[in-house]
């Protein structure tokens, strides 16, 4: 299960209560963390460079059933100078800085040693929102 950052918790309050939504992304990003972030942005420790998602790349479950899941494969190279391992992932609004916008814990912990692609195949990388 993914969490909202306080950034989208925010942003939702902030509709209910009459206040403009922020227009959606053109893109979003995905990265890999050792770690967990947690909803003000920060914690856990970042690892390589998010990879973005195209508007439209997340299927939305409906009917209350609160998910995004991937509709491509989504790959992560390291380029890192150290094997790493990643332990959760975030999903971000910009290639850099930007809005945290969901996170959550993989199912597994991964060792990603140098020159290594982390792969989500398409359907593999669901965001729950319960």
């Amino acid at each position: 299960m993914a969490a909202f950052s306080d950034y989208v918790e925010d942003q939702i309050t902030g509709w209910i209560n009459g206040t403009t939504f922020a227009a959606a992304p053109t893109n979003t990003y995905v990265q890999l963390f050792n770690g967990s972030p947690t909803d003000t942005g920060t914690g856990g420790t970042a690892l390589l460079t998010r990879v973005a998602v195209a508007a439209g790349g997340w299927t939305r479950g409906t009917g209350g059933a609160g998910t995004l899941t991937n509709t491509a494969v989504i790959t992560i190279t390291s380029s890192a100078g150290s094997a790493v391992t990643a332990d959760n992932f975030a999903v971000f609004d910009a290639s850099t800085g930007g809005n945290l916008l969901f996170y959550g814990a993989l199912s597994a912990s991964k060792s990603i040693a140098i020159g290594d692609e982390v792969k989500f195949n398409a359907s593999q990388l669901t965001l729950t929102v319960a």
